[in-house]
């Protein structure tokens, strides 16, 4: 993904494989943080806020996708057409 390639670029990141699940889980950490906010203090997130944090999920998932050579949009659509056939959708 050259977006995340650029960042990386920018800071002297290596994205190694590690590095890539680190990133994730810390990005993904902040998406729960963000979501909990409702229930840990009662308060609703601010949509720019979870958009972001979406976002960034998204794009360092596709790119750790991207990095084991796995079709991201292929994968979704197959697992759809599983769900499809357990008559689960």
């Amino acid at each position: 993904m050259d977006t995340v390639d650029n960042v990386d670029a920018k800071f002297g990141h290596e994205r190694t494989d590690v590095f890539a699940v680190a990133h994730l889980s810390e990005e993904f950490g902040e998406l729960v943080h963000a979501v909990n906010l409702r229930g840990i203090k009662n308060k609703t997130p601010e949509k720019m806020v979870l958009e972001d944090e979406f976002a960034d999920v998204l794009l360092l998932l596709a790119k750790l996708a991207d990095m084991f050579d796995v079709d991201f949009e292929k994968a979704v659509r197959g697992k759809i057409d599983i769900l499809k056939e357990r008559g689960y959708i």
